[in-house]
């Protein structure tokens, strides 16, 4: 009887804010599960999907309005699922969901380390848009068994900026719309647009508001000196007037 042994792992994964995520990113997710039964049927390893959310920037609230632990990874699954039930019903492949704020230092690096740990991979494969390559070229460095695919964007798929547009132009009907292409339901859309809403358009007029009074300041600044001139300008004639009365009384005394 041949004895058993435990199947190499590889583990793809890839990085991404997902803010919020879009059949943009679904669409990666699904090349990323593709590779992956790839691997278990053609190389005989066991595979491993992740996608790890990065650190949420409490300042760039702009580019970061979901938070993630909060509410962003569990739309993430969300999606993936309803993802995976529409391209495979029979399998589905197993994707760990990480935010980069769980780990003490939030950042690229240790959230692959603590995958490294997790499943002791043997070979890795990091799975990203081709707009993207560039930013994560520095993780061979550290990692140098990590191997870098990159990937087209779907047709037609939308990202995150895009979706973050019709929210700040107030256009929920175009959201809704483009949205429901990830498979999430409308109610489940509509909450997702509330969220982004309340955060996105705060942001906003809390920009408007300073630059509104960025604005009165300059004004009142210049009023001032213009007024500081002024009377610069006044108390000058006067100086003037004076000295010239005086040379005037002098000469007449003369």
């Amino acid at each position: 009887m041949p004895m058993s042994h435990e199947l190499d792992t590889t583990l793809i994964f890839t990085i991404g804010r997902m803010n919020p995520p879009t059949t943009g990113h679904m669409g990666l997710v699904k090349k990323m599960i593709e590779r992956a039964n790839e691997v278990e049927e053609k190389e005989g390893n066991k595979a491993q999907v992740a996608v790890i959310l990065s650190h949420t920037h409490e300042k760039d609230v702009a580019k970061n309005p979901l938070k993630c632990k909060d509410y962003k990874r569990e739309l993430v699954r969300e999606m993936i699922d309803k993802l995976q039930q529409k391209i495979n019903k029979d399998k589905k492949v197993n994707v760990d969901v990480l935010c980069m704020d769980d780990e003490k230092v939030p950042n690229m690096y240790s959230s692959i380390g603590a995958l490294v740990r997790k499943y002791q991979p043997k070979k890795m494969i990091l799975c990203i848009g081709k707009d993207r390559d560039e930013n994560y070229s520095g993780i061979t460095k550290y990692y140098k068994d990590v191997e870098i695919e990159v990937v087209d964007r779907p047709e037609g798929a939308m990202s995150a900026t895009e979706m973050r547009g019709y929210v700040t132009s107030n256009d929920m009907k175009t959201f809704v719309e483009k949205m429901e292409q990830t498979g999430l339901d409308k109610e489940r859309i509509e909450e997702l647009y509330g969220k982004l809403h309340e955060v996105l358009l705060q942001k906003s007029v809390s920009v408007s508001a300073s630059a509104k009074e960025v604005k009165t300041r300059k004004r009142k600044a210049d009023t001032q000196s213009g007024g500081k001139h002024k009377r610069a300008k006044t108390n000058k004639k006067r100086n003037t007037k004076t000295k010239k009365h005086k040379k005037r009384t002098l000469h007449r005394r003369r």
